[in-house]
């Protein structure tokens, strides 16, 4: 695989409020560890973030207050498939690559952390700060779950749980892709990423696809350097992969 293209829906609820919100958008990646990803509120067209990675940046784009925030990220890309699941080859490099491609970013995107993981992360790290399990498995799905075993990650979420389509699904699904990403948080709020529509290997995507795009009267903030300060909050038109 060289690049990848789905879209997702995402339900955000909140348990103090019993409140739930509504997210549609899209990501485009591309080995190594190029990103585009867009997120939008079903409801309010001025709710979305989008960004923009490549090798050197994270371009993180705010419709709400008109920003472009540049990150730079730690440097160049080393990723060996997680070895520890007993799956086989090509399913270790798919779950692998969800994560290099944002999976755990998308989760903390209002904490810059978890994007600027993609510059840091290895299989080693995930392995020290996640247990990770083959919990069930049946003739559609295969299901892993992922418990964090630092404090500093414990205050973001409890677990997540990932339901990828199992090795046996016909088209128009694949086998071992992501179709379910379930994210459960301490304060007792979840986060349920369903995604859909997956383009495998489409031509004509290269490096110019994930480079800065600037938008006539935004302010342009940055670059920070990596372990620098998050932006202020959220935001609401930017590219789209």
């Amino acid at each position: 695989m060289t690049n990848a293209h789905a879209s997702f829906t995402l339900t955000r609820r909140e348990a103090a409020f019993n409140k739930e919100r509504q997210y549609t958008g899209s990501v485009l990646h591309m080995k190594p560890r190029f990103l585009r990803f867009r997120i939008e509120n079903t409801t309010n067209p001025n709710d979305y973030e989008a960004y923009i990675v490549n090798e050197t940046s994270v371009f993180e784009y705010r419709g709400s207050v008109k920003t472009i925030t540049e990150f730079q990220l730690a440097g160049p890309d080393k990723l060996p498939p997680i070895q520890e699941i007993n799956l086989d080859k090509q399913a270790n490099n798919l779950i692998y690559q969800f994560f290099v491609s944002g999976a755990l970013s998308f989760a903390r995107l209002n904490n810059h952390a978890g994007l600027l993981m993609l510059g840091e992360v290895t299989a080693k790290d995930l392995r020290n700060r996640y247990t990770i399990t083959l919990f069930k498995k049946d003739p559609n799905y295969v299901y892993l779950e992922l418990v964090p075993k630092r404090a500093v990650d414990q205050q973001e979420f409890e677990r997540i749980r990932l339901a990828l389509y199992g090795p046996d699904v016909k088209a128009p699904y694949t086998p071992y892709a992501v179709a379910q990403v379930y994210f459960g948080k301490p304060n007792g709020d979840t986060e349920s990423w369903h995604f859909k529509e997956y383009t495998w290997n489409a031509p004509d995507i290269d490096e110019k696809a994930f480079q800065f795009v600037p938008i006539k009267g935004w302010k342009i903030k940055g670059p920070v350097p990596p372990g620098g300060l998050p932006p202020e909050p959220p935001a609401g038109e930017a590219p789209k992969p």
